[in-house]
């Protein structure tokens, strides 16, 4: 299975964070159904925080929604979405790096 690679999630100490992706088919670069599709988020920084359920909509989009107090647990490092399809042929797996700024 092919790895891939997203940008950076830059994050704010206190605050909330919300991050949305739309799923596009490799070969076409049309949104995905994606019923039936379930997903998480691992993070490798900061303090261990449990794998967190991704919230995942028919129409392709994902959506990633983290409290001001998770925000405050993480901290530079490296995060991996593991997209379960509901044939395992098709799952996916996206990796990318996390920063957390100091709140100014």
């Amino acid at each position: 299975m092919e790895i891939v690679n997203l940008p950076p999630l830059r994050m704010i100490q206190g605050q909330p964070f919300t991050q949305t992706w739309l799923f596009r088919d490799k070969a076409t670069g049309q949104s995905v159904n994606m019923a039936g599709w379930t997903g998480q988020v691992s993070f490798a920084c900061g303090q261990a925080i449990e794998p967190l359920p991704l919230s995942i909509l028919p129409s392709g989009r994902i959506m990633l929604n983290l409290t001001a107090e998770q925000v405050d647990d993480l901290g530079h490092g490296t995060y991996q979405i593991n997209l379960n399809a509901p044939s395992p042929d098709f799952n996916e797996v996206w990796q990318g790096t996390v920063f957390v700024a100091e709140a100014v």
